[in-house]
C-alpha cells in the first residue's frame, strides 16, 4: 500500500475514525482494481490474489456482521426514521425485506455462539457456514436441553466449519446433534413433513416449481429422477439440469398413461439407507443413519423407510464393517400386493385411493414382522407417516383393518347393502 494510504490508516486508528478507516480500505481496494490482470500477473499471483479477496471479503463480512448486531442492539434504526433493523438495511443498502432479515437474523443468532462468532470474525469461516450454524441453532431453540445441543452446533461448527463448505457443515452439525439428542431430527422430520408444499409460478415466461419435500418424499423423487434422467446417448447434448427436468415432464407422462395406476401399487424408486443395529434402536450417542443425499435421518424415519419402499440398507457395524445388504423377503409379492388391495380396497387410516398408497407391515419388518396377508396393510403415504412418526396404531375391527391415533375407537362397521334381486350386482374390479 502507498505511504499516504498509510498515514490516514494511521490517523483514523488514532482518532478512532470507523468510517474513515472503512473509507481507506474501499479505497484501497478500489485502487487495486485498477491494476492490470494481463500476462504480466503469474498464475501463482492470481491464485494468491484471490486467496487475499477471499480474505478480505470475510473480514468485511464479519464486520458487517457485527455493526448490524450493534445497531439492532442500540435500536439505532429508530433515529434514522426506520421501524426496525431490517427497515433501516433494506433502504439504505438497497436489499430485499428477505436479505435484510437474512442479515439481522445472523447477527442475533451468532451471539449465542460464541466460538462460531470467533472465528467468523477472524475470517475462519465464511458467512455461509456462520449462516449454517445460526439456522441449525434456531432449530433447537425452545428445547429443554437447549443449551447442551447449542453447545455442540457452536463447537461443531467453529472447527469443522474452517475446513469444509457448508452443505458437508450441516450434515456435520447434523450427525453431532443427533448424538447428543435423540428426538431432535425426529422433530424436525415431523415438521418437514407438515411443512411440505408444492408451488407453481410464471416468471420471464417460464414455469417454476418450487417444492419442499420430506427427507423420504425427497429422496423418492430424486431417486426416480435420477434414473429417467441418464444421457440417451453419446449424442446427448442436454445439461443434467435440463435432463432433470425432463425426467420430471417423463415421469408425469408415465403416470398419465399407465391407465392401471389405480390397480396396483407398486414400491417406492431405490433409496440407499445406511445404517448401524445401534441407529436403527435409537441408542443414544449412536452415529445417525443416513440417506444417500440428504443426510442424518432419525431412527423413527430409518425404521419407516425399511418398511416398505424398494430401499437398500447398508447396514454396518461399529467399526465400520457390512453385516447387511438387504434382504428383499421384507417386500410382498405381486400375488400378495393385490390380495391387500382387494382387501382394503382404500387407505385402512383416512380411505385414500390405492393410487396413493403402499404396504404397510403391522408388525414391523424391521422387529420380526413376516410378510404374511395378515399382518400387511393398505395406508397412504400421510397416515404411514403418523403410524411411524406419532404412534398411530393399526387394529382389526369388525373384520376390517383401521389406522388411527392410540384409544381412538374404530369407526362402526358399514350398514350392508340390501340390493333387489332384480338389480344386476355389479362385477368386481379384476386385480391380476
Amino acid at each position: 500500500m502507498c505511504s499516504s494510504a498509510g498515514f490516514e490508516i494511521d490517523a483514523a486508528l488514532a482518532t478512532a475514525d470507523l468510517h474513515g478507516l472503512l473509507d481507506v480500505a474501499e479505497r484501497a481496494l478500489r485502487r487495486a482494481k485498477t491494476l492490470p490482470l494481463g500476462g504480466a500477473v503469474s498464475d501463482v499471483e492470481l491464485t494468491q490474489a484471490v486467496q487475499c479477496l477471499e480474505a478480505v471479503s470475510r473480514v468485511a463480512e464479519s464486520h458487517k456482521c457485527a455493526v448490524v448486531g450493534e445497531i439492532e442492539q442500540r435500536h439505532a434504526a429508530r433515529g434514522q426514521s426506520a421501524a426496525s433493523t431490517e427497515d433501516l438495511l433494506t433502504r439504505v443498502l438497497h436489499l430485499t425485506p428477505g436479505e435484510a432479515r437474512a442479515r439481522t437474523e445472523l447477527a442475533a443468532g451468532l451471539k449465542q455462539l460464541p466460538d462460531t462468532a470467533a472465528a467468523f470474525a477472524d475470517g475462519r469461516m465464511g458467512v455461509g457456514q456462520a449462516a449454517v450454524a445460526v439456522r441449525k441453532a434456531a432449530e433447537v431453540a425452545g428445547r429443554d436441553d437447549a443449551e447442551v445441543l447449542l453447545a455442540t452446533i457452536d463447537r461443531t461448527a467453529s472447527t469443522v466449519g474452517q475446513t469444509v463448505n457448508r452443505t458437508r457443515l450441516a450434515r456435520e452439525i447434523d450427525t453431532a446433534v443427533a448424538k447428543t439428542g435423540v428426538d431432535v431430527l425426529a422433530e424436525r422430520e415431523r415438521r418437514a413433513f407438515q411443512d411440505r408444499k408444492l408451488q407453481w409460478s410464471v416468471r420471464d415466461g417460464m414455469d417454476v416449481l418450487t417444492a419442499h419435500l420430506d427427507p423420504i418424499g425427497a429422496a423418492t423423487v430424486r431417486g426416480m429422477l435420477d434414473t429417467l434422467s441418464d444421457k440417451t446417448s453419446e449424442r446427448d447434448s442436454r445439461t443434467f439440469v435440463q435432463r432433470q427436468a425432463d425426467a420430471l415432464v417423463d415421469l408425469a407422462t408415465l403416470a398419465h398413461t399407465a391407465r392401471n395406476i389405480a390397480k396396483t401399487t407398486m414400491p417406492p424408486s431405490k433409496v440407499l439407507l445406511i445404517t448401524t443395529p445401534d441407529a436403527l434402536h435409537g441408542v443414544p450417542g449412536a452415529e445417525p443413519a443416513t440417506i444417500d443425499g440428504h443426510g442424518p435421518v432419525s431412527p423413527e424415519l430409518a425404521r419407516q423407510l425399511c418398511c416398505d419402499s424398494a430401499v437398500t440398507p447398508v447396514v454396518t457395524g461399529r467399526n465400520g464393517e457390512v453385516l447387511d445388504v438387504g434382504r428383499d423377503e421384507r417386500l410382498p409379492t405381486t400375488k400378495q400386493r393385490n390380495a391387500v388391495i382387494a382387501r382394503d380396497k382404500t387407505c385402512v387410516g383416512c380411505d385414500a385411493p390405492v393410487s396413493r398408497c403402499q404396504i404397510h407391515h403391522i408388525r414391523w419388518w424391521g422387529k420380526g414382522g413376516a410378510t404374511d396377508l395378515d399382518n400387511l396393510v393398505l395406508v397412504c403415504w400421510r397416515c404411514h407417516s403418523h403410524i411411524h412418526q406419532h404412534g398411530w396404531q393399526v387394529r382389526q375391527e369388525h373384520g376390517r383393518y383401521t389406522a388411527g391415533p392410540p384409544g381412538q375407537a374404530p369407526p362402526a362397521p358399514p350398514e350392508p347393502l340390501h340390493l333387489d334381486n332384480n338389480i344386476e350386482k355389479p362385477a368386481l374390479a379384476h386385480t391380476g
